[in-house]
């Protein structure tokens, strides 16, 4: 087993660096790990919910359409079926009064 080292600092002051055996922490490498597939996680996620609320626009919209398109065939349908067309009778009997026959024939002699 090899022995700290110490280093010498100015002064005449030195230190022992000491090997820690009980890891209690993460290595640099662990946490760049960590955050790197927590902001693939975080990137998948929001892009997810942000095609989900575009989506949910569209659908909105051409729900709408779809509804003005309803109203409209109803309104055309009311008035189609109310629809009534009042016309002068063909006929008419004519007054005594001003009673006028045509000639039976084009040429009738006065």
């Amino acid at each position: 087993m090899k022995t700290a080292t110490p280093l010498q600092y100015p002064h005449g002051v030195s230190f022992k660096m000491k090997k820690n055996k009980n890891k209690k922490g993460f290595t640099l490498l662990e946490i760049m790990v960590a955050i790197l597939i927590f902001g693939t996680l975080m990137m998948t996620i929001f892009s997810s919910f942000r095609s989900f609320a575009v989506s949910n626009q569209i659908i909105k919209q051409h729900i709408a359409k779809s509804e003005k398109g309803d109203l409209i065939s109803d309104r055309i349908t009311k008035d189609l079926t109310a629809l009534r067309i009042a016309l002068p009778p063909e006929y008419s009997k004519p007054d005594e009064i001003n009673s006028y026959s045509p000639p039976l024939t084009p040429y009738a002699s006065s």
